[in-house]
């Protein structure tokens, strides 16, 4: 696929650079120019491997989606889960990985500060010429952390470096401290801030408060006062810094890209839900095996059991209500995760009322809901403050919400889970992406590798109603 004009221009710009921040929106290409810069580099022969940080599911993408796309040179490349680490398979994987003359690691930041995780890095990185991406990485903004810490003392052994982020700045120009330290080592301290809090105190405007009673550190030590930033200066010169080093792209800057961005976002069961859903698949392989009439809405309420499971809840035996499998649920985990890096207006869609209780309650006040609970002019309301940028979230149901609506506010959609219709995908699409629409726009689905959510996302996108295509033992493909 032929670049676009500012990602020719990036390339070109920094494809022999040592070390390049790319601060590009959201869906402006960013993961293309760091693997076409990968792959630069190991045909001229200064690198032999590539390894990735990113967020939880993201480094899955990377491999399964990403470098299939834009890798053109002989390379292996295999992910890194802790689960991986425990099972024989993948233990192998990983290990078989590190011989190839091109390896392509792609690891989580969870991933790097376990043991296991970490020393298998560290062995990478000391025995190639690696180039290594910190995607996201406002991961790292804060100095003190531990995961900041060891991705730092990792990054050095790299020969070539890069970090990735579309809001490199999400609370403060404080943010940028750590991640450029990645990326350059010495470079705030050639410029003459020995530390964090040098440069801090250089940037913003302190001012000092009075505790209204006494706090008692640890130590046993009595405060009276305490130091707050009231907002910030030299950040001209800030820009400067990053200027030599680092290039933007926004989203309404940039005229070539196309209207609708797909991506994935995948998560892992917990073992709770693996079990369950086991049972359920087998179940439902046996039922088939029997050589019964399966017919389609049969077939479809078996699906729907698997896809409660990933959600991590089933029905109670009365079916009553919804009982949750595990006491963490992993989907909404990454869907947390994801909105952390989306600074506009974003639509969630859920298939499910509970999954959309769990949304609202985790967003609270930053959000409207739009579904079956929301009556008339509630629904109104939600529409408006939307679109008004009252709030940045709008959680629907595509089948109470996905017609007839304008919500153009939002850059990004995200499909916690999909319903089994293709109509309700494609007018849910459409709600954002219409006439009014000024963006381009992010179209992500949360998806459970080795599970119904792949056969479900893949059928949808090909624009095959799910409905009428599984019955008999056309389910033991989904299965």
């Amino acid at each position: 696929m032929k670049n676009y004009e500012h990602q020719e221009r990036v390339f070109k710009l920094s494809k022999d650079l040592q070390d390049f921040a790319i601060f590009w929106e959201q869906g402006t290409g960013k993961t293309k120019l760091a693997l076409d810069t990968a792959c630069h580099l190991r045909r001229k022969g200064e690198i032999n491997a590539l390894f990735i940080l990113a967020p939880n599911g993201v480094q899955r993408a990377w491999i399964e989606d990403e470098v299939p796309k834009w890798v053109d040179v002989d390379h292996a490349a295999v992910f890194h889960t802790t689960s991986k680490m425990h099972t024989l398979r993948g233990k192998r994987e990983l290990t078989d990985v590190m011989v190839h003359d091109f390896p392509i690691v792609a690891m989580s930041y969870d991933g790097i500060m376990t043991k296991k995780g970490s020393q298998y890095i560290a062995k990478l990185l000391r025995t190639h010429d690696a180039m290594f991406v910190c995607d996201e990485s406002t991961a790292i903004k804060s100095a003190s952390a531990k995961r900041t810490i060891r991705v730092l003392a990792a990054g050095k052994w790299a020969k070539y470096r890069r970090i990735m982020n579309g809001t490199p700045i999400p609370n403060s120009p404080f943010d940028l401290y750590s991640q450029v330290n990645f990326l350059i080592p010495n470079f705030w301290r050639e410029r003459g801030f020995a530390n964090s809090a040098v440069f801090k105190n250089y940037f913003g405007i302190w001012e000092t408060g009075t505790y209204k009673e006494p706090k008692v550190t640890k130590s046993g030590k009595v405060l009276t006062e305490f130091k707050f930033v009231k907002g910030y200066r030299n950040l001209t010169e800030l820009n400067g810094y990053l200027t030599s080093i680092s290039d933007r792209v926004l989203k309404a800057d940039v005229l070539d890209l196309p209207p609708k961005v797909y991506s994935k976002r995948y998560f892992e069961l917990s073992a709770a839900q693996k079990k369950a859903y086991r049972e359920i698949r087998d179940d439902a392989l046996t039922f088939i095996a029997t050589g019964e009439l399966l017919t389609a809405p049969l077939a479809i309420t078996k699906l729907l059991r698997l896809q409660q499971v990933t959600c991590n809840y089933l029905p109670s035996e009365a079916q009553e209500r919804m009982v949750d499998i595990s006491p963490t649920n992993p989907r909404l985990n990454c869907l947390e995760t994801l909105l952390e890096e989306v600074s506009h207006g974003c639509i969630i869609w859920a298939r499910f009322r509970r999954d959309i209780d769990l949304i609202t309650n985790l967003l609270g006040d930053r959000c409207v809901r739009y579904d079956g609970q929301t009556g008339e002019e509630e629904r109104a309301t939600a529409k408006r403050r939307f679109q008004s940028g009252d709030v940045q979230f709008f959680v629907g149901n595509p089948a109470a919400a996905g017609f007839g609506l304008t919500l153009t506010a939002a850059r990004t959609v995200v499909y916690y889970n999909n319903d089994f219709r293709l109509v309700n995908r494609l007018q849910s699409e459409d709600r954002a992406h219409r006439i009014g629409q000024e963006h381009p726009v992010d179209y992500v689905d949360i998806v459970c590798p080795g599970t119904v959510d792949s056969h479900i996302v893949k059928a949808l996108r090909n624009k095959v109603e799910i409905a009428a295509a599984v019955t008999g033992d056309k389910l033991k493909e989904w299965l």
